[in-house]
């Protein structure tokens, strides 16, 4: 269930829920939903239209990822306190019923198909690794991040020090799904490649395949916030499925 969904009276189930309870700690979302319920008007997802229409003509292709979203969080400005607390990338906010969010973690090996985890059985064959090596030919999206110049590289195969199945939890519950652009209706799996610092943090984060611009940067920073990595030479693929 999405907020639009809840503020046109759809308010059953664990999503609902979630809403509710979140707003138990957000003051922001509780201004929102109280003012929502006091406005008897149920043109709500049409004037939510509106204002997605004018963001896809102010839109460009050429425009940078950044550009995009200042854009849209100027005219969401509009709607009040309710949806802007959609655009906050810490929120646990959702489409549960539309999305599932899973990761796949490799290391860049001899056999590119090798996992991390105890020789798991490929999720990723090696034509799929192809592919993916083509799309970021034709657009990578990249997050640089200095490497120290003091850094000591550390043989081994980089792992979430929190363990995969803890990774996998982070990821399920701190990605955002986007709501007021293009990629609304984006479906498929984003790559995301990196290395591990002798600090065990990522950098080099590129994007080996793409999905759509908003959703690639979403599984960015989910990686680059995301729990520590044991520190390592190989290179780690990282596929969020959206």
């Amino acid at each position: 269930m999405n907020f639009l969904n809840y503020i046109q009276g759809k308010r059953r189930g664990k999503a609902a829920h979630r809403i509710e309870k979140e707003a138990m700690k957000d003051p922001f979302l509780a201004d929102a939903l109280e003012g929502y319920d006091q406005v008897k008007d149920e043109k709500h997802a049409q004037r939510i239209e509106d204002i997605r229409t004018k963001i896809s003509r102010k839109t460009q292709k050429k425009y940078q990822l950044i550009q995009t979203i200042g854009v849209a969080a100027s005219l969401l400005a509009c709607i009040g306190l309710g949806a802007h607390f959609l655009l906050q990338e810490d929120s646990p906010l959702r489409q549960e019923s539309q999305v599932a969010q899973t990761i796949d973690i490799v290391t860049k090996e001899a056999p590119a198909d090798e996992f991390l985890f105890e020789n798991e059985a490929a999720d990723m064959d090696v034509q799929e690794q192809s592919m993916a090596k083509q799309s970021a030919r034709s657009r990578t999206l990249t997050v640089p991040e200095p490497i120290p110049t003091n850094e000591i590289k550390v043989a081994g195969n980089p792992r979430p020090v929190t363990g995969k199945k803890a990774y996998e939890e982070y990821v399920e519950e701190n990605i955002f799904y986007p709501v007021f652009d293009e990629c609304n209706n984006a479906k498929g799996k984003v790559i995301v490649a990196f290395q591990v610092n002798a600090k065990g943090r990522p950098y080099n984060l590129d994007v080996k395949k793409s999905l759509c611009p908003t959703v690639d940067m979403e599984a960015i920073r989910v990686v680059q916030e995301g729990p520590s990595w044991t520190p390592g030479d190989k290179e780690v693929y990282v596929t969020i499925r959206f």
